[in-house]
């Protein structure tokens, strides 16, 4: 798996340095002006593909770095695209990376991680406006809120009939890499971390409603934690 992981990183890194000087921007050192907005896409995606890449493995500290990093990124184009055209123009692929950014914020919000709830407002502020131009925003929007209200401790703890059976399974907090509708799934996420762990690949399937171990019954979607 390390294989693999670190063959995908390499080439993901490639790729950025090829890029045409042009369309590569450094979050650490922007302009003042920003550029066009399929320049900021660009960028958003190579920053939310390396969120997609780690977030399987969140409770690792090394990969939870790297998701928090990427997320950084994003928020700093965002606050650079608000400036010169404001969230109410951002486009649906935007909001995807968005949404991307704001998941791996959700556990340390919860924490009281003072720097991930600054930073979570402005991926909220941005969906909350884009919904002017792109009603379906609205949707990745509602799964964010809903996930910080649910109170997980409270959540019941119940199994459904498809989930393995095995050893102490070890909760987790997936949010859905793709925003789906509400189809009123409601399941818990317990994993059986004695067998083969599939949630990382799930995250990658555009309608994770349609694993049954994605979902909490309160509608918290579930997310690795240490």
């Amino acid at each position: 798996m390390d294989e693999a992981l670190n063959r995908i990183q390499a080439r993901l890194d490639h790729w950025r340095e090829q890029s045409p000087a042009h369309l590569r921007y450094d979050p650490d050192n922007l302009p003042q002006i920003c550029p066009p907005p399929h320049i900021i896409a660009q960028n958003l995606l190579y920053y939310t593909t390396i969120i997609l890449l780690h977030r399987p493995f969140y409770y690792i500290p090394a990969h939870h770095a790297a998701c928090r990093a990427a997320s950084d990124s994003i928020e700093k184009f965002l606050l650079l695209f608000e400036r010169s055209f404001g969230f109410t123009r951002i486009t649906y692929l935007m909001s995807y990376c968005i949404y991307t950014g704001a998941s791996v914020l959700m556990q340390d919000v919860k924490k009281g991680d003072f720097d991930a709830q600054v930073k979570i407002q402005t991926f909220l502020q941005a969906l909350r406006q884009g919904t002017t131009a792109c009603p379906v925003v609205q949707r990745s929007l509602q799964i964010i809120t809903n996930s910080l209200r649910a109170d997980a401790t409270n959540a019941p703890d119940t199994r459904p009939a498809c989930a393995p059976a095995g050893p102490t399974p070890l909760a987790r907090n997936y949010l859905p890499a793709f925003p789906f509708p509400d189809l009123g799934v409601g399941y818990s996420a317990d994993v059986n971390h004695g067998s083969t762990d599939l949630d990382g690949f799930t995250l990658l399937d555009c309608y994770p409603e349609t694993q049954c171990v994605i979902m909490g019954s309160r509608g918290e979607c579930f997310f690795p934690t240490a």
